[in-house]
């Protein structure tokens, strides 16, 4: 599985790099790159992963508007789920996804109005955007996480806008008020939405208020208390990767439940790479950031949104496992690859296969 995820993420970047015919047209006219652009090839990936993961999202808010719990309004994937979203019977897992994807949109949004933008100044026509078809996508995405009724995701997508509107801020020198627009915006589509299709979750955020009466926080807290063992047994090497779930089931006690997963990535990783594992890891991670922050300055605000993505997800691992999902872990190492294929100089340093 490592193997087929490294060689994905080298694929994915490789693919980046190259040249689009345009781009090879625009090189020999010595067209010069506009301060927020992004490859073309870049940009038909996002735009994939965005339409994909948009119509999820319409998808999952229409199976809450009509209170199903059946996946497709078909069959129960699994018995335990009263929370299906889109395929996920796991409303956290939902969120995780989400979460990774909506900075990609407004990523790919500034984009293609800053081209937008471009083209008209250097036009005498004036024609319209096409660009704002994407912004009922972005909505959507945004307000997945609000619609799932996970209280982390929404925490997490709250502290992303924040940080989304100050990148925005700083970098494109947008007045307060259409900062407020664009925000306020997507606050009115997720209240709305929520009031109707996720209006019964909002009660679990009393749960936080206090934990000890709190089921979900009793359990999970029992879990890392549980797993804590098992950390202190195996500390160096861990138990091995993928052996959590098997060794796990010899440290709970007659109260407890047995889950595949810790429920915090992290803690997960410690136990079964260990300490050295850790260590390589960390390294790995580290290597990333001084390879991914080695831009120019154009690109700061492209990499920082792309962080953004990374990090939210990063954040939700130490509570939650987003990385044990397939489909949330693949998209995580899509983003990564891309924040890391941006050109760090000149765009004709790029390749050109």
């Amino acid at each position: 599985n490592y193997l087929a995820l490294a060689c994905f993420f080298y694929g994915v970047q490789f693919w980046i790099t190259g040249l689009s015919a345009k781009e090879r047209r625009r090189e020999l006219k010595s067209d010069a790159s506009t301060q927020h652009h992004l490859p073309d090839r870049l940009k038909w990936l996002c735009l994939a992963m965005i339409v994909n993961a948009s119509l999820i999202a319409f998808e999952g808010i229409l199976q809450r508007l009509s209170g199903t719990h059946k996946l497709l309004w078909l069959y129960r994937a699994v018995s335990w789920s009263f929370d299906q979203f889109g395929p996920w019977g796991y409303r956290g897992n939902a969120a995780q996804f989400f979460n990774l994807i909506w900075p990609l949109g407004a990523l790919l949004l500034w984009t293609f109005r800053a081209e937008w933008n471009a083209r008209q100044e250097s036009s005498a026509s004036r024609s319209s955007g096409a660009y704002v078809v994407l912004v009922p996508l972005v909505v959507a995405l945004a307000s997945a996480p609000f619609v799932a009724g996970s209280r982390a995701g929404i925490i997490l997508a709250i502290v992303g806008w924040i940080a989304l509107a100050y990148l925005a801020r700083s970098s494109f020198h947008l007045k307060a008020r259409h900062l407020a627009l664009a925000v306020g915006s997507v606050a009115v589509a997720a209240g709305l939405l929520i009031s109707v299709a996720g209006q019964g979750n909002l009660g679990r955020f009393t749960g936080l208020l206090n934990p000890g009466q709190d089921g979900s926080s009793i359990e999970r807290v029992s879990q890392y208390k549980n797993t804590a063992k098992l950390i202190r047994e195996y500390p160096v090497w861990g138990v091995g990767p993928g052996a959590y779930q098997a060794v796990y089931v010899l440290y709970i006690g007659p109260q407890d439940y047995w889950y595949p997963y810790a429920h915090s990535d992290w803690l997960q990783v410690v136990a079964e790479f260990g300490l050295a594992g850790c260590a390589l890891i960390g390294l790995t991670l580290l290597s990333y950031l001084i390879v991914v922050f080695t831009t120019e300055p154009n690109a700061i605000l492209i990499r920082s949104t792309l962080l953004l993505s990374l990090g939210l997800t990063l954040l939700y691992a130490l509570i939650d496992f987003p990385f044990q999902i397939h489909s949330t872990f693949l998209q995580f190492v899509t983003v990564g690859a891309i924040a890391i294929a941006l050109p760090s100089g000149s765009s004709a340093r790029r390749t050109k296969d």
